[in-house]
């Protein structure tokens, strides 16, 4: 077996500690298919990651115990829709979508069309984080980038064959709709400000 998954080529995945356990950040896992994927991983990396992010998250799984774990996760999924309907309204207003990603239950991505603002996508992303709203990456899409003799096509998107600029947001355990309201209108005003009249 070649440890790959063969419906997505997939051999390997990570998942942030912060995103998805609400422990500070810097740490992760990263899971696969077979023992010997994640072999290869332990090999490359012996003894040369801190044990921090292990002991926060193993302090914060016994605080909150199974029952605030399980309602943790059954409120990220009822925000994770909330956001979603929030960044479909602000889509249509901006004359934007959000992708269909049906399987990825806790990103979500919305378009930024270039000929609909006086910036670059890439600009947008700054002025978001200058507002202290953090999390949100902005993806060109259209752009490649050769590493080694490899090349990647529509570097940074999840997907080769997306060429729209999109930017990302995630629906993370410990998320509030209070804090989707904010993160939301946020992207909204600047989005608005940024609109090619």
């Amino acid at each position: 077996s070649s440890g790959i998954n063969a419906e997505y080529g997939v051999a390997l995945y990570e998942r942030s500690l912060a995103k998805n356990f609400m422990v500070p950040v810097g740490g992760s896992i990263v899971a696969g298919f077979t023992g010997d994927a994640i072999r290869g991983v332990s090999q490359v990396y012996p003894g040369r990651g801190s044990s921090t992010p292990t002991l926060d998250l193993f302090i914060t799984l016994l605080e909150m115990g199974r029952s605030g774990w399980e309602g943790l996760l059954a409120t990220r999924a009822q925000v994770f829709q909330y956001l979603k309907e929030q960044l479909e309204l602000l889509a249509a207003e901006c004359g934007e979508r959000v992708l269909k990603t049906p399987s990825n239950l806790i990103s979500l991505a919305l378009t930024l069309t270039p000929a609909n603002y006086t910036v670059p996508p890439s600009e947008i992303g700054s002025r978001l984080f200058l507002r202290n709203v953090t999390g949100v990456r902005v993806v060109d899409g259209g752009s490649s980038k050769t590493i080694g003799h490899v090349t990647l096509d529509s570097f940074g998107s999840h997907s080769p064959t997306c060429t729209v600029p999109y930017m990302t947001f995630a629906g993370g355990v410990g998320m509030s709709r209070d804090d989707v309201d904010v993160l939301v209108g946020k992207v909204g005003k600047l989005l608005a400000k940024c609109r090619r009249k």
